[in-house]
């Protein structure tokens, strides 16, 4: 599944993908997504111009339909969507990304991208998630830990729709949340029962702010990896 396709499940039921239909949520859960096509040299022609152009497109869309004078002001769409205001609430603005999505598609649908690059080793989930925590800011928009998990979760999702074998996603996937409330419970609170099926709101149970959140899923998920490690 390319990207172009994986927006088009997404659009059908958003609510299979995410917990509240944001725009921004969307946005860090298709470049996760893209991240492992990428990193698995499975991007094709249409997801390369997606994520090195469709920015750049919508501004120009805004120009031409919106605003003339209008500016880009950021990197991602979403937050660019946000910036112009023509929509009054979230889910209006996720069915315009999806009207422009549409035409963004129709329009590069043929083209071949000019630099394609491929990587020299696969990474896996967990080289994915030690690569984030050297430098959050560099992918994640604000320092949250459920602009975290969304980007954790495109990754996820496309090692498992596309069959790349990653053992770690795997894992992940089908342990982890229960592994985390198994952890507060020894460690925190021994009361402590599992309330969401998102583990990002497990980790705001036990913190006191989104820094300490992200910090705290890094350094949980060494100890779930070696665990896991331990028991192979």
């Amino acid at each position: 599944m390319n990207v172009k396709e994986f927006i088009k499940s997404i659009q059908k039921n958003p609510k299979m993908f995410v917990d509240e239909v944001r725009i921004d949520y969307l946005d860090h859960l298709i470049v996760g997504f893209f991240v492992c096509l990428k990193g698995n040299n499975n991007a094709v022609d249409i997801d390369l111009q997606f994520h090195a152009h469709f920015t750049r497109w919508l501004v120009k869309w805004i120009q031409k339909n919106i605003d003339k004078k209008y500016e880009q002001k950021y990197f991602s769409w979403s937050q660019t969507l946000k910036d112009i205001n023509i929509t009054s609430d979230e889910i209006e603005t996720v069915k315009l990304f999806f009207e422009l999505c549409d035409k963004f598609f129709e329009k590069n649908e043929n083209k071949e991208f000019s630099y394609k690059t491929n990587c020299s080793n696969r990474i896996n989930l967990r080289e994915f998630i030690k690569l984030i925590q050297k430098k959050p800011q560099a992918v994640l928009y604000e320092i949250r830990i459920d602009y975290l998990e969304y980007f954790i979760d495109g990754f996820k999702g496309c090692n498992a729709i596309n069959d790349f074998g990653d053992d770690t996603a795997v894992q992940f996937h089908y342990y982890f949340s229960d592994w985390l409330v198994r952890w507060i419970q020894k460690n925190r609170n021994k009361k402590y029962k599992k309330q969401h099926f998102f583990w990002y709101h497990t980790l705001r149970d036990i913190t006191k702010d989104e820094a300490e959140a992200v910090a705290l899923f890094f350094t949980l998920c060494d100890k779930f990896y070696e665990e896991y490690e331990n028991r192979k």
